[in-house]
């Protein structure tokens, strides 16, 4: 039999019966539960994940700082503390980082402006802030001494020591046609050395996630750097401790309550208070909400899959058996079981693959009306976009072979007779 025999056949089983809606109806309700609870689960646990991946070190070693308000107004002590901490080797970096607009004034390099050459490329590539303006450059700034707490490599040049007390620039590894010693101006009136080119795909943990992230839900714990300017503060001017929160690392071999002692003593000896935690607390309390979130997806999830995949068979099976006459007519026209077999098949596949398009479509659809940033989307496009679509597309071809399946066995322990009559 030619295929489009079989899709005569199939088209008019389709078309003549509420059955067919019916069955497409369960079955997108079924698929797009079941990308959901195979795609949210994996997001969530990606947060962990990819902020394990921008730490140097054990997990352990990391701390999170909340200084008083002592340490964080007066600037001579703040300072005093600073410098102090720069110079106990039992702390590898200590400060924090921001994620904001640039306002540069000029790009140069040997005298040739390529300010509108740099503004090109991230305006080309996906920009992690939301675009206010297109004239300013997103970027990084953060402190020297805080370098060390993400594990930033380099595609070439060099990262300088704090001790040069030099102002200069890590860029993302879309700007590598940038030379090295090229001066990024930035207002009001700093100057920047663009010391070496960072590794494609290089990463930091997304400090403002970890400090306000308890509130809700969030899928950014870490921030992209291809696309960024990294500008790197190291000196001590005006207020050294710039933020009321910091992030720490202590040295290989510094135990946490052995670096957090250190940093109790330094307050403390400047008659000030510093209260420290471990940065996987920190992630705990953040994700409080997340992981509540997983622990009741872990419990249902195979429950909850049995019962999607059970239903979806059910209402396509039901689709079979109040058609049985029709079936009984193929054979009395010396349709064979391998052809009716084949009929079935196409027939929920492409019931199967319409109920799969319409899942795509609302879960699409809902994915925007959450208002995930495009960047995060991106970065997250292989669970997003890949994964779950997948295993949903898989659990859709099996669902249709094996309501297939199930109905050739049917009718093979029936005579032929029997079908023909209607009576099974």
């Amino acid at each position: 039999m030619f295929i489009t025999r079989y899709l005569f056949f199939v088209k008019k089983r389709a078309s003549s019966t509420r059955m067919t809606f019916y069955s497409i109806l369960v079955t997108v309700i079924g698929l797009s539960l079941l990308l959901f609870s195979v795609v949210f689960p994996e997001v969530l646990r990606s947060g962990r994940r990819s902020i394990n991946k921008c730490l140097n070190d054990n997990i352990d070693s990391y701390a999170v700082a909340l200084i008083d308000d002592k340490t964080f107004f007066d600037a001579d002590i703040g300072n005093k503390i600073y410098e102090q901490i720069l110079r106990t080797k039992e702390i590898d970096s200590f400060g924090e980082w921001s994620t904001v607009f640039v306002e540069v004034e000029k790009v140069l390099s040997d005298k040739e402006d390529l300010t509108d050459k740099v503004r090109e490329i991230q305006n080309s590539n996906l920009k992690i802030l939301p675009d206010r303006d297109p004239r300013m450059f997103q970027g990084v700034y953060m402190q020297a001494s805080a370098l060390k707490y993400n594990k930033i490599s380099l595609e070439s040049g060099y990262v300088p020591s704090i001790k040069d007390n030099l102002r200069f620039a890590l860029l993302g590894s879309n700007f590598s046609d940038i030379p090295i010693g090229t001066v990024i101006m930035v207002r009001p009136g700093r100057e920047y050395i663009v010391t070496g080119i960072m590794s494609n795909n290089q990463e930091i943990v997304n400090s403002m996630t970890l400090l306000n992230g308890d509130s809700g839900l969030a899928f950014d714990y870490t921030t992209n750097l291809d696309n960024m300017v990294l500008l790197v503060n190291p000196e001590i001017s005006g207020r050294a401790i710039s933020s009321s929160v910091n992030f720490v690392s202590f040295s290989e071999g510094v135990s946490f309550d052995e670096g957090k002692k250190i940093l109790e003593n330094i307050f403390s000896a400047n008659g000030t208070m510093v209260k420290v935690g471990k940065l996987s607390d920190r992630i705990d309390e953040v994700m409080t909400r997340t992981d509540w979130i997983l622990s009741r997806f872990g419990a249902s999830a195979v429950i909850f899959l049995v019962l999607t995949i059970l239903g979806i068979l059910s209402i396509q099976l039901m689709a079979f058996f109040t058609r049985k006459d029709e079936i009984g007519i193929w054979f009395s026209n010396g349709i064979g079981h391998k052809d009716i077999t084949r009929i079935l098949f196409i027939e929920n596949l492409i019931k199967m693959a319409v109920s799969y398009v319409i899942s795509i479509a609302i879960y699409l659809w809902v994915l925007n009306l959450n208002k995930i940033s495009k960047s995060t989307m991106y970065y997250l496009r292989w669970v997003l976009f890949v994964y779950g679509p997948l295993i949903t597309l898989l659990v859709s071809i099996g669902i249709a072979a094996g309501v297939c399946l199930v109905s050739n066995i049917y009718l093979r322990k029936k005579s032929i007779p029997d079908v023909i009559n209607g009576n099974w």
